[in-house]
């Protein structure tokens, strides 16, 4: 391409050394979940009504959350060239969708007396 363009050939190595030059790094790419313009809606007007929220309100709440662990293959990374602090960035970001891959589900809570447990 660069010789094509410019007339010059440069190395794999070169382009690699002008790259961090710039201050780029590669990365793996963070993951984030597929959000629909409704979601985002959903999910901003639930942070505001808890906001509201008393100490007497939390002691009700119980938060959950599941891991997965592949049993099938890898999840695999995608890689990305940033820099410092762009990790969030959209450009460098990955999105998360469901998939039909084998996997081992454990689920976990916590409430405002500690940690809870749950049967795989």
């Amino acid at each position: 391409m660069v010789k094509e363009d410019h007339g010059v050939t440069i190395s794999k190595q070169t382009v690699r050394n002008r790259i961090k030059a710039e201050g780029f790094n590669g990365r793996a790419a963070r993951k984030k979940p597929h959000l629909t313009q409704k979601n985002i809606k959903a999910r901003l007007e639930y942070a505001n009504t808890m906001l509201k929220y008393k100490e007497k309100d939390w002691k009700k709440v119980i938060f959950s959350d599941e891991s997965s662990v592949w049993l099938t293959g890898a999840a695999g990374r995608v890689y990305v060239w940033r820099k410092p602090g762009e990790e969030f960035k959209n450009k460098c970001l990955v999105p998360t969708f469901k998939s039909g891959k084998e996997t081992l589900m454990v689920w976990g809570c916590i409430t405002y007396e500690g940690v809870g447990s749950s049967p795989v």
